[in-house]
């Protein structure tokens, strides 16, 4: 995946260890350091949101298509429309709940780090702005309009 998302959550990935090593450093030790766990969640919960939406663009998520093959050619189609269409929907809700947690955690902080906790609900919304704009596509294509727009959208 070479895309910002990947290199964000290689990133991501390499502190989440980091920060647990210092954690687990630092308790041996007998020192104290407020935050850590706080930051190598929100950094996790970044690295999640931010692949969720690189994989989806790239087609590369989990599929179980084991039952999906073995549908009639009829309801093949009908299949295709109504997961696209759920999927989009699905995206719709979560990413106007992402927006409102984020919008709602503007008030409150992230104990030990003093950042608000939107920074928590910020990683939701991007990740579902990503998949959202995929999701869009997909259902475009089904439609029969282009879908050079979607990768243009999440490129690098």
């Amino acid at each position: 995946m070479g895309t910002i998302p990947a290199y964000v959550g290689a990133v991501g990935v390499v502190s989440i260890s980091a920060i647990i090593l210092v954690i687990i450093v630092t308790r041996n030790a007998g020192i104290y350091v407020s935050g850590l766990l706080s930051l190598a969640q929100i950094t996790c919960v970044w690295v999640i949101f931010l692949l969720i939406g690189g994989l989806a663009r790239e087609r590369r998520h989990i599929q179980i298509d084991y039952f999906v093959e073995r549908l009639p050619e009829p309801y093949d189609e009908y299949h295709e429309w109504a997961l696209r269409g759920l999927n989009l929907v699905a995206c719709f809700v979560f990413l106007y709940s992402a927006l409102f947690a984020t919008l709602n955690g503007l008030d409150s902080v992230v104990g030990g780090l003093g950042v608000p906790t939107a920074v928590y609900f910020a990683a939701p919304l991007l990740g579902f702005i990503m998949l959202t704009i995929v999701y869009a596509g997909q259902f475009a294509e089904l439609l029969g309009i282009e879908n050079a727009w979607t990768e243009a959208a999440l490129d690098d």
